[in-house]
């Protein structure tokens, strides 16, 4: 019984890990895609709420799009 608590705690320090180090990645694609936004003259902090609120996909969407706007 100690050894499952013990191993429970473990697997929950390393989805919290997981987790946290989603949040930072997510935080910092949303501030390059605000700042590159601004540089190109697009709404930065449209780009970076729609990176907040969906991370990766937002990224990828940010991305297609201006690269599409640039040929």
């Amino acid at each position: 019984m100690i050894g499952m608590i013990g191993n429970l705690a473990l697997t929950e320090l390393i989805l919290v890990f997981i987790l946290g180090l989603n949040i930072l990645i997510t935080l910092a694609l949303a501030f390059w895609v605000y700042r590159d936004a601004e540089k190109k003259g697009l709404n930065g902090s449209l780009w970076s709420i729609v990176v907040l609120f969906t991370s990766f996909i937002g990224f990828a969407l940010y991305l297609l799009l201006e690269r599409r706007k640039k040929a």
